[in-house]
């Protein structure tokens, strides 16, 4: 029976990244893996400066000694690996035991263990490598909890005291109903140290949160906490009456009085199949009247449609003017474009519409 070296120690930067940067500020958090068939029943933990650029390796403080009334095991009654924490009842900080932040340190725990006829030391020949980090701090700069138009900007502002720079950046957008965050935006994990982020779309008489996380360069996670803001700008009305129409690519919203339908012609082999017309090659659509008129729209107005080229989904969107002509649509050089030959296919919804704005 015996007890073998300590393993998955924490705080150490063999841990895991993060697992090896403390606060000198906070509590004192220390586990580890105890290893062997015997039950450990005390230990002595050391900490000693890792200052090897000057050659500085001295203990810090003193050694704290601990002896348990229960031998530990590292295992439970089914063989699972159970961790020690220290219990640190007395809620010692780090600075308690001497630590200052912006510097390195190494921890060294001896396990005790008693073999039958005596009591055992197992001392950590690869001390700990850990080190000590003022808390970054992340905040919203110039946050305004009351947005009064339809898009919002945000910049945040990161600190540390070292100067440990940012690994990485997630912003997070919600729609906030009382205690409920309902996420409308995630942007994920970004390489960046440049924290901005937009949103456009707010709904006046709704409110909204935002919050950043940013990730250092030693593996700490901060993080400004989701902030609320609501939003409340004038809004327009309007009696028009508008319609919403299910197409097969697209909704098309009605609006008022200067929507118009145009009815297209299909020049050349077409086929016409759950909805959509498929254009044989050197074929196209023409539209060239409204409502029996030659086509004449001043502008400004909006031209749209979507077509399918090659499995592709593609969109126009044109702001001109179109009067006593025709526009006729067929691809080339993979582009939808006024007119033209091509040797590919294109489906067009059977369906085609004219809005003015």
């Amino acid at each position: 029976m015996a007890l073998y070296q300590p393993s998955n120690i924490i705080p150490s930067q063999l841990s895991g990244f993060g697992s090896g940067v403390v606060h000198s500020a906070d509590n004192i958090n220390i586990s580890w893996q105890v290893n062997g068939t015997s039950g450990m029943t005390g230990y002595d933990i050391l900490i000693f400066n890792a200052d090897y650029a000057n050659n500085n390796t001295s203990q810090v403080g003193e050694t704290h000694t601990y002896s348990l009334s229960t031998p530990f095991y590292g295992t439970d009654a089914k063989g699972n690996t159970v961790f020690y924490v220290f219990p640190n009842t007395n809620s010692e900080k780090w600075s308690d035991w001497g630590l200052t932040d912006g510097n390195a340190y190494t921890m060294q725990i001896n396990q005790k263990y008693n073999d039958g006829q005596s009591t055992r030391t197992v001392t950590q020949y690869s001390q700990s490598f850990f080190i000590t980090r003022t808390k970054p701090t992340l905040e919203l700069q110039n946050f305004s909890n009351a947005i009064s138009k339809v898009e919002c900007a945000f910049n945040a502002v990161y600190t540390q005291a070292q100067g440990d720079t940012i690994n990485w950046a997630r912003w997070q957008f919600a729609l906030v109903n009382g205690a409920t965050y309902t996420i409308l935006d995630d942007t994920g994990t970004i390489d960046t140290g440049v924290l901005s982020y937009s949103q456009e779309g707010l709904l006046s008489g709704n409110t909204y949160a935002v919050n950043c996380i940013v990730q250092t360069q030693n593996g700490e996670l901060v993080e400004t906490g989701w902030k609320n803001f609501e939003v409340v700008y004038p809004s327009g009305t309007t009696s028009n009456n508008f319609s919403l129409e299910q197409k097969t690519n697209f909704n098309l919203l009605k609006w008022g009085d200067y929507q118009r339908n145009i009815l297209g012609r299909a020049v050349g082999a077409y086929t016409i199949s759950n909805g959509k017309i498929q254009l044989n090659a050197g074929s196209y659509v023409e539209w060239d009247t409204v409502d029996d008129e030659p086509m004449s729209f001043e502008p400004p107005f909006n031209i749209a449609f979507s077509a399918t080229k090659t499995g592709n989904l593609y969109n126009q969107f044109a702001l001109d003017k179109i009067q006593n002509s025709s526009c006729a649509f067929s691809p080339i050089n993979n582009n939808l474009l006024v007119s033209g030959l091509s040797s590919d296919n294109l489906i067009l919804p059977v369906s085609f519409s004219t809005s003015r704005v």
